[in-house]
């Protein structure tokens, strides 16, 4: 199935988003850009809760324009999650059944709670959840109507490492399953590299630039970074630990950080993605780390460029000014030096 806008325009006061024109595949459609740039707007245009001023939505070749959105069979996850304070975890799933398929509600609400490790918490009232169990039950109600299209609006944000990993991980089962394209809408791109087929950046209304996934001619494809927020995480252990600096291999790759560790305990280190320096040549400063790697992808968006390297070890996402990238030329396949101080994580 493949949806396809064109043309598509929606004006806010001085603010006009469009004209755009894309069409979105199977898979992981993840859409980035700043404040304010009309990734929302789109969405809403899409799920059909606002009506563009010129242009088209069409979705498996039928036009959903004048299509109510509760009959477009797309499931939307807002950003604030829209749950029901007053209904437990069990009621709100069940508030996103169809009419249709309500006399096979308890079991329907049975299955996907346990899909999502819910089953514990049906009981419960939304106000005593986290906010990963928040998330989770909004994508479960989101999910039990069986939309052939999924939109998610910052479905990542504010939650914890863990429940950013699960999130993750049950995005990626929803893809292999349901076979469905799901439109992802998010500040950090980097949060779902792994497992997105493209990126699709807007900026002032427009689409600036458009992605594929990592390409599959690159030695280092099978190596996908980590992230939590803006922080690279790489997971080693402890090999020298002395004068107050730790050193720290994982694969063959070695990373000195400032403390003191226990030799051979297992560690997650963390590189910030915003003070990564990349030169064309050798570094000469007081960073600890200087290595060589590859430039694997280029994405050139506001309000900071993202440079994604690599080499046979590790691979690593970078934040830069976007004039750094214009003065500097750096583009994809080129060898590069980036050196960067790092902090443990975790231990």
């Amino acid at each position: 199935m493949t949806l396809k806008i064109e043309s598509l325009i929606k004006s806010f006061n001085s603010f006009k988003l469009g004209p755009l024109d894309h069409e979105f595949n199977h898979g992981l459609n993840v859409i980035t850009g700043n404040i304010g740039s009309g990734k929302t707007t789109l969405l809403n245009m899409i799920s059909g809760l606002v009506k563009p001023d010129d242009g088209s939505i069409f979705f498996h070749n039928s036009l959903l324009n004048n299509i109510l959105p509760e009959n477009r069979q797309i499931g939307y996850l807002f950003q604030n999650n829209a749950l029901f304070p007053h209904l437990t975890v069990f009621d709100n799933v069940a508030f996103g059944i169809p009419s249709w398929k309500e006399g096979n509600s308890v079991n329907l609400v049975s299955t996907i709670l346990d899909d999502f490790g819910l089953s514990n918490l049906a009981d419960r009232q939304i106000f005593n959840l986290s906010g990963g169990e928040t998330k989770k039950v909004s994508l479960a109600r989101t999910l039990i109507s069986d939309p052939k299209l999924l939109l998610l609006d910052e479905p990542l944000v504010h939650l914890d490492l863990s429940n950013k990993l699960d999130l993750i991980s049950k995005i990626k089962l929803i893809l292999d399953t349901r076979k469905i394209p799901i439109l992802l809408v998010t500040h950090y791109p980097s949060d779902v590299y792994s497992i997105s087929d493209s990126i699709l950046s807007i900026n002032t209304g427009k689409f600036v630039s458009n992605y594929d996934s990592i390409p599959t001619s690159v030695n280092h494809s099978n190596l996908l970074p980590q992230m939590f927020g803006s922080l690279n995480l790489i997971h080693g252990i402890v090999i020298e630990s002395s004068a107050g600096i730790s050193v720290i291999r994982s694969n063959n790759l070695l990373i000195k950080v400032l403390g003191k560790c226990e030799i051979g305990s297992n560690v997650v280190v963390a590189i910030n993605s915003n003070e990564i320096l990349i030169s064309k040549s050798q570094i000469n400063n007081s960073h600890f780390n200087m290595i060589q790697a590859k430039i694997l992808r280029v994405l050139n968006q506001t309000p900071l460029a993202e440079i994604h390297v690599a080499n046979d070890d590790f691979c690593l996402i970078a934040r830069i000014d976007p004039s750094f990238l214009k003065n500097t030329r750096l583009v994809e396949n080129e060898e590069v030096y980036i050196s960067f101080q790092s902090t443990l994580f975790e231990s």
